[in-house]
């Protein structure tokens, strides 16, 4: 009786505390759900806005690079059409020449004096290319030998391609980022008191096949249910990525889906190979970046190689094995 009398006040206490248990999971989970609209919410009003294209001719509309016009008319997420695209305005702007033997398409260095003026994305695809020509003595490559290597690889290279481009866009004041730092760090200010609640719940759990109910530690459960909700919350506003449109960003799109528009309405276009870059010049290259000039697109791999066949340079010739 004695130690029952000892024991008697503390287990009521905690007995009276664990029955608060599902008020205070309930509350962990409508906080929570606040927590998701708001994220939610925040996603939809700082995604990029529509942009309307503007009338245009069949010309330049303006400086940017392919890259970059792939980006502003693609709702601000960069598409695979950029790297093609880069290629056949490198070839424009006379670092490469393009030629067709019979069907096959060959891309080749040209020799160059004087210093160069290109970006960082537009040098990996001309040191890609560079890379490759120097593997046979004839010193040009199959266009559909330009992979950028196994998906691991490529998946690398398109990532510090990515970034080139956007930092190049931002520069310009083309676009900024969706999910600033300072946004982020507010919604993980804003899950503290979620990661509370979950620890208050967490702290009235007991395991009900435990024959001694009282080995159950309210701290250790507390932190745990804290600390993932709070990790789990973290991630959530810590992953958020993506790039927004500007104001300058959203005319240079106008123009550019004018041009877009027009090019897709020629019957002619669509069907260029990539060696009449040597017509269409600098036009072909944002015709492909803004994924209308299809054959070139096709022409032009520049993405993971197959998993079945590949192209070897090995014994000094281009081939598919």
């Amino acid at each position: 009786e004695a130690a029952h009398h000892e024991a008697g006040p503390g287990e009521g206490l905690m007995d009276r505390w664990r029955d608060l248990g599902p008020g205070l999971w309930i509350a962990t989970a409508a906080l929570a759900a606040i927590w998701v609209a708001l994220l939610l919410t925040i996603a939809a009003l700082r995604d990029p806005r529509a942009v309307q294209a503007t009338p245009a001719l069949i010309e330049m509309q303006g400086d940017e690079p392919p890259a970059v016009v792939n980006l502003v008319t693609t709702d601000w997420d960069l598409e695979h059409e950029a790297v093609p695209g880069t290629l056949i305005d490198l070839a424009a702007r006379r670092y490469l020449d393009i030629d067709m033997v019979g069907d096959d398409t060959f891309v080749r260095v040209r020799s160059r004096s004087g210093p160069d003026d290109l970006t960082g994305y537009e040098a990996m695809v001309l040191d890609h290319v560079v890379d490759l020509a120097s593997h046979t003595s004839e010193g040009r490559v199959p266009a559909q030998a330009l992979t950028t290597g196994p998906e691991r690889t490529a998946k690398r290279w398109w990532k510090r391609f990515r970034r080139a481009v956007v930092a190049d866009a931002r520069g310009r004041d083309l676009s900024r980022a969706r999910w600033p730092v300072r946004l982020k760090v507010a919604l993980v200010l804003a899950a503290l008191p979620v990661a509370l609640s979950a620890a208050l719940a967490g702290s009235t759990l007991r395991y009900q096949d435990d024959p001694d109910p009282d080995s159950t530690d309210p701290a250790e459960n507390a932190l745990y249910a804290g600390g993932w909700t709070l990790a789990i919350l973290g991630f959530a506003a810590l992953s958020r990525s993506g790039e927004r449109d500007t104001p300058r960003g959203r005319e240079s799109a106008a123009r550019w889906l004018g041009l877009r528009e027009q090019l897709a309405e020629d019957p002619l276009f669509g069907d260029q190979p990539p060696a009449a870059v040597a017509i269409w010049d600098r036009l072909l290259a944002h015709g492909t970046a803004m994924g209308v000039a299809h054959r070139v697109v096709r022409a032009l791999p520049l993405g993971t190689e197959s998993e079945r066949e590949a192209w070897s340079s090995v014994g000094g010739r281009w081939r598919r094995v």
